[in-house]
């Protein structure tokens, strides 16, 4: 019997490289589990890498940012 649990996934990221949180970030959405919400937490960052993460959160419904 498959277990369809919805799983939290919480990420919290300050100032990140855009290159390790996008293989952070992928690493997460390619688990074979799919019922899963991923939620970045974001504290006071770069504009680039909210811009990452806003892009991410519209093209990704799996992710809230």
């Amino acid at each position: 019997m498959a277990d369809n649990s919805l799983i939290s996934v919480i990420m919290a990221t300050y100032n990140s490289r855009i290159d390790y949180l996008n293989e952070s970030v992928q690493s997460i959405l390619t688990q074979s589990h799919n019922n899963f919400e991923l939620i970045i937490i974001d504290d006071s960052t770069t504009i680039e890498t909210i811009k990452f993460l806003k892009d991410l959160s519209e093209m990704d419904s799996r992710v809230i940012y």
